[in-house]
């Protein structure tokens, strides 16, 4: 990349002190900026995480008034346990859709840190049963 800017650089200061020269000749002549290697821009497929994810919005929001009436003055463990819900919520969203995971969201509803806990659990026990 400072490769790439290098040589813009540099073929900028060039057009500068050759249209800056007296030479008419040189003066006619036009630069032709378009020899300037373009980069491509990679499409994405799935959008960034930073892109707005609406469903994390609701649920961040959800879990931010639990924390406010489970903790109400004590920010700090609010601040941890809203954080801590958005990470297992994460996990819980790229886990496989099955049965177990849809249990573990029906038994235990905004409580992320459980759903995961539960699944995982339920997920080595019925391993160990094969």
């Amino acid at each position: 990349m400072a490769s790439y800017f290098k040589n813009v650089l540099w073929i900028v200061a060039t057009a500068a002190l050759l249209l800056s020269c007296g030479d008419t000749e040189t003066q006619k002549k036009k630069l032709d900026f378009q020899k300037v290697p373009s980069r491509e821009v990679p499409t994405r497929e799935k959008p960034l995480e930073t892109e707005v994810d609406n469903d994390r919005i609701e649920i961040q929001k959800q879990l931010k008034e639990q924390a406010r009436k489970d903790w109400p003055n004590d920010f700090v463990t609010q601040e941890y346990w809203v954080s801590k819900q958005l990470e297992d919520y994460q996990i819980m969203r790229s886990l496989p859709n099955n049965a177990i995971k849809a249990q573990a969201e029906r038994d235990f509803p905004l409580d992320f840190s459980t759903q995961k806990y539960w699944y995982h659990e339920q997920m080595q026990a019925k391993n160990r049963m094969e």
